[in-house]
C-alpha cells in the first residue's frame, strides 16, 4: 500500500468506479457523476490518496482530505479478493497517518447504514459513532 501519486490518476479512477459498480449503497456518489469527472479532477484526487495492492493486483482504495477544517478519511473501498485480509487495516492506517501529516489529532468518516462490514472493520480500528448521522450516514471519529 502506498500514496497515490497525480500521474497514477487513471488507476484511481479505475478503482473508483469498480467500488461504485461493486457497491454503490456505500458512497453518496454515483458511477454516472464520475465516469463524467474530468481528469484534473482525478488528478486531485490521487494527490490525496492511497492504492493498496493485493499481490500484484491494484485491491483497495482511500483518500484522507480536509473537509470544513476536519480530516475525513473518504472513499474508501477494498476489492472483493482482497477483503479480510488486511487490506482495509492498512487503508485506515494510511488515512490516520496522513490525517497526523497534516495536523490533525481526528479523522472523521461516514459509514452507511447497513454496511456492517466497514463499520466492523472501522470500530476494529478504534473509530467510534458520534452520534451525528445525515441521512443514511452515520458519522464515526477516531484520535490519531
Amino acid at each position: 500500500m502506498r500514496a497515490a501519486n497525480v500521474d497514477e490518476w487513471d488507476l484511481l479512477r479505475a478503482l473508483r468506479l469498480a467500488a461504485l459498480a461493486d457497491a454503490p449503497e456505500a458512497f453518496t456518489s454515483t458511477l454516472e457523476r464520475e465516469r463524467a469527472m474530468p481528469e484534473d479532477e482525478w488528478r486531485m484526487r490521487a494527490g490525496n490518496s492511497a492504492i493498496a495492492w493485493h499481490g500484484t493486483e491494484p485491491a483497495g482504495i482511500v483518500g484522507c482530505v480536509v473537509i470544513d477544517g476536519r480530516a475525513e478519511l473518504v472513499g474508501m473501498w477494498v476489492a472483493p479478493p482482497a477483503r479480510r485480509a488486511g487490506t482495509g487495516r492498512a487503508l485506515v492506517g494510511w488515512a490516520l497517518d496522513r490525517a497526523r501529516t497534516l495536523g490533525f489529532d481526528e479523522l472523521v468518516l461516514w459509514v452507511a447504514g447497513g454496511n456492517d462490514g466497514a463499520e466492523r472493520l472501522y470500530r476494529n480500528c478504534g473509530f467510534e459513532l458520534t452520534g451525528v448521522s445525515s441521512a443514511h450516514l452515520r458519522q464515526m471519529a477516531r484520535r490519531t
